[in-house]
C-alpha cells in the first residue's frame, strides 16, 4: 500500500467516524425534541424514518463533499488546518 493510499484510507475512516458521531448527537437532540410529540399511522412511521434516517444522510453528505475537498486538495493538510484554525477563532468570538 502506497503512502498516498494510506492517506486517503486514513482521511476517510476518520471522516467516516467524525460524521457518525455528529449524525448520533443530531438524532438525540431530534429525539428530545419529540418527547411529547406521538404521530399515528403512516405519518408517524415517515417521522419515524425522517428523524433517524436524515441526520445520518445529511453528515454522510457534508462528510463526502468534505473529503473530496481533502483529498484533491494539493496540500491537504493546511487546507484541514486553514478550516480549523478558522473554526476555532470563530467560537472564540463568539465567547
Amino acid at each position: 500500500m502506497s503512502k498516498l493510499t494510506a492517506r486517503n484510507l486514513l482521511v476517510v475512516i476518520g471522516l467516516w467516524n467524525f460524521s457518525r458521531m455528529l449524525a448520533f448527537w443530531l438524532v438525540v437532540l431530534i429525539g428530545v425534541m419529540h418527547i411529547r410529540m406521538t404521530f399515528a399511522g403512516d405519518a408517524g412511521l415517515v417521522m419515524m424514518w425522517l428523524s433517524e434516517g436524515v441526520p445520518y444522510d445529511l453528515f454522510a453528505a457534508l462528510a463526502a463533499i468534505t473529503l473530496v475537498g481533502v483529498i484533491e486538495a494539493e496540500k491537504p493538510l493546511t487546507w484541514v488546518g486553514v478550516h480549523s484554525a478558522d473554526q476555532q477563532s470563530t467560537t472564540t468570538k463568539r465567547l
